[in-house]
């Protein structure tokens, strides 16, 4: 009796032995961590947005004919007795991307214009190609050039609308050259402005996807490999934008390099450079004097000059949505027409709409109606407040230009209005869209 109790505790004993002391349960935490995607899995995904964007990525390489200055810097003729400098703007390399099997490609302006001779290289091979500009929009800032001769592969339109900030991107272009380089990072910020020379770009999408010089006019894409974007800027501080365009407009005086190098004696700082550029402007041609305008402007944007420090990460874009109309427009007649309210609007601010009893985001003023353009026919006033465009409330510029935006010259859009003046009464006026 007593071996088959010794025998039955011997078992309970093996049997608690064998099991273990603490079972985890399976939590739905631990199955939600089942059904994440490996990072494999992420890897692909990120491989096939490279795949989808880079094929359709090309590098273009602008080259300037020379020009001829004489003592005084002013710009002469090549064959002209006074000549007594000679420069040959270096080239300049950009991105650009193919938007159809039959080689339009879609680049910025500053990348192209004036331009005597444009050089198309693809991703991938050794090819180049001799391009032609087709058209460009100084407003956009968007040019649309050709190439011929090859198996092009355009890239796939996403809609830009439909970003939100955290949205994974990546950033596809040339930086110094170096083809076909894709970064990625996340949309930081949406409806941004800013300054790049002498255009105000609106409606710009800021994402932390790196770019260099050599990307103007590269691609922002989707998660889905979809353009959203035309990379134009990555936006430095102040000091190193003014000394860059500071260095072109003094290029053809004797002792620029006195006043910029260090170890002779130079270094000059952004202040000083200013100053002196100006008691110089007397020497400079018509054409220089256009370089002044830009500083002037980023001297007047104290936001430029309180921006120090390392801002690469700062990477801008054009959404794509905002310039579809125009490539289209550009490929098929080389230019752009734009439907027009023939008015001049502002924003404004919080206790002026609540004078009419608007919520914030309604609202802009008419500040002028053009004589017998479309908006002085439809009946609209100075000092009326546009509360709706095709029932779409506005309130900043950037909103009324994306709804004119989808509309062309002839069309009728409807638009609610407070008159300014009288007792403020709430009026629905439409307008036949005219051209400009």
């Amino acid at each position: 009796m007593r071996a088959v109790i010794c025998a039955a505790v011997a078992v309970l004993l093996t049997a608690w032995v064998a099991t273990p002391v603490y079972s985890p349960a399976k939590t739905e935490e631990s199955a939600e961590a089942k059904r994440l995607p490996s990072l494999q899995d992420y890897e692909k995904q990120l491989t096939a947005i490279c795949a989808s964007a880079c094929r359709s990525i090309v590098q273009i390489e602008a080259h300037y004919p020379t020009r001829c200055f004489d003592e005084r810097g002013r710009e002469v003729r090549p064959d002209s007795p006074e000549k007594k400098f000679t420069i040959r703007p270096p080239c300049r390399v950009a991105s650009g991307f193919l938007v159809t099997d039959k080689g339009h490609i879609v680049t910025l302006t500053g990348g192209v214009e004036a331009a005597e001779r444009i050089v198309v290289r693809p991703s991938t091979g050794e090819a180049e190609y001799e391009a032609q500009i087709v058209g460009t929009d100084r407003e956009t800032g968007i040019a649309v050039i050709k190439i011929d001769g090859g198996d092009f592969k355009p890239v796939r339109f996403g809609k830009s609308s439909e970003l939100r900030r955290g949205c994974v991107v990546a950033s596809v272009g040339n930086p110094f050259g170096l083809r076909a380089t894709a970064s990625f990072g996340t949309v930081s910020g949406l409806n941004r402005a800013i300054r790049t020379g002498t255009m105000l770009y609106t409606g710009l999408i800021q994402c932390t996807a790196p770019a260099y010089p050599g990307d103007s006019g590269g691609l922002i894409v989707n998660s889905s490999g979809e353009a959203v974007g035309i990379v134009i800027s990555t936006y430095r501080s102040a000091a190193e934008g003014l000394r860059a365009q500071l260095k072109g407009a003094l290029s053809v005086l004797e002792n620029y390099q006195a006043l910029t190098d260090p170890k002779r004696g130079g270094g000059m700082s952004d202040e000083e450079f200013i100053k002196e550029f100006r008691r110089r402007l007397a020497t400079m041609t018509e054409r220089q004097k256009e370089i002044v305008k830009s500083l002037r402007m980023l001297e007047a944007d104290p936001l430029s000059y309180r921006m120090v420090g390392n801002t690469e990460t700062l990477n801008f874009a054009i959404p794509i949505d905002a310039v579809t109309g125009v490539i289209d427009q550009l490929i098929k007649t080389g230019k752009v027409v734009r439907p027009l309210f023939g008015l001049k609007i502002r924003e404004i601010d919080d206790e002026y709409r609540g004078l009419f009893g608007l919520q914030k985001g309604e609202g802009m003023l008419v500040e002028g109606v053009i004589s017998g353009g479309p908006a002085d026919k439809a009946g609209i006033r100075k000092k009326d407040i546009i509360v709706a465009i095709d029932g779409r409330k506005v309130s900043t510029l950037p909103g009324v230009k994306e709804i004119l935006a989808e509309h062309k010259p002839g069309d009728k859009v409807s638009m609610t209005l407070i008159r300014g003046e009288g007792r403020g009464e709430k009026i629905e006026v439409e307008i036949t869209l005219g051209t400009r």
